[in-house]
């Protein structure tokens, strides 16, 4: 039975104040249409129901957003539309009073999460973050070699298992026939070069030694003398006759 009366007031069931009808929810399974309870006691019954069986409330409301969510995806976007200037204000406005503590806090609340969702999209996209990093890399080599750098020294142990890998890949590179007379005489005209000109040298491996389409071979034949920038820009990417 409805307990709204000629005057627009409607009696709540729980406070059993007379309150005006925009004072309720809407409900379609009451008579008027209007939920039982005012708005403030709907809040209070809520919130006490939410800190009794916070599960149970969590898999109400997560049942809820997924019954609703193609109609308030319609509804937020056309809400945006409608009112994109005020929107964009209000977020310069929260930009412009967020702190650093502000910005950080947010950041440690969702670190895990973002982590994990970063975590698994390379994951599916090996290829694509290949690329960006490799396009990063092109555009920034100084800051690319900086943070090499820094973090060579600051983690020495790994940097120095990355050398022991390398010079196992050489050995396992190296053919008998090699000499390795001519191979000490390359590196060591890269040091004269380095000290005559003030500018490191590197000996480069034209045909690289790891790589998925080639492996190249540690020997007097496949050993070049590079400025340090050409020899880090060229990689492991460029050999002659490659495809």
């Amino acid at each position: 039975m409805a307990n709204t009366d000629h005057t627009g007031l409607k009696r709540c069931s729980k406070c059993k104040a007379n309150k005006p009808t925009t004072e309720f929810h809407k409900d379609s399974s009451c008579k008027d249409g209007l939920c039982s309870r005012c708005k403030l006691c709907n809040c209070a019954h809520a919130k006490a129901w939410r800190v009794i069986d916070p599960i149970r409330t969590a898999e109400k409301q997560k049942a809820s957003y997924q019954k609703h969510r193609p109609a308030r995806l319609v509804h937020n976007k056309e809400h945006r539309q409608d009112n994109l200037y005020a929107i964009r204000a209000a977020e310069r406005e929260r930009e412009r009073l967020r702190t650093p503590e502000m910005a950080h806090t947010a950041y440690m609340r969702r670190r895990e999460k973002a982590l994990a969702k970063n975590a698994e999209w390379a994951r599916n996209n090996p290829e694509r973050v290949k690329a960006t990093a490799q396009k990063w890399i092109s555009e920034n080599i100084e800051r690319s070699r900086a943070i090499k750098r820094k973090s060579a020294n600051k983690f020495p142990e790994k940097n120095a298992e990355k050398t022991r890998r390398r010079v196992a890949l050489k050995r396992h590179a190296t053919p008998a026939w090699a000499d390795k007379k001519k191979v000490l005489d390359v590196y060591k005209q890269a040091q004269i070069l380095t000290l005559e000109t003030g500018v490191v040298h590197h000996v480069d491996h034209v045909v690289p030694l790891k790589h998925s389409l080639v492996q190249g071979l540690h020997c007097e034949a496949n050993l070049q003398i590079l400025r340090h920038d050409v020899n880090e820009s060229k990689g492991n990417r460029y050999w002659p006759d490659m495809p």
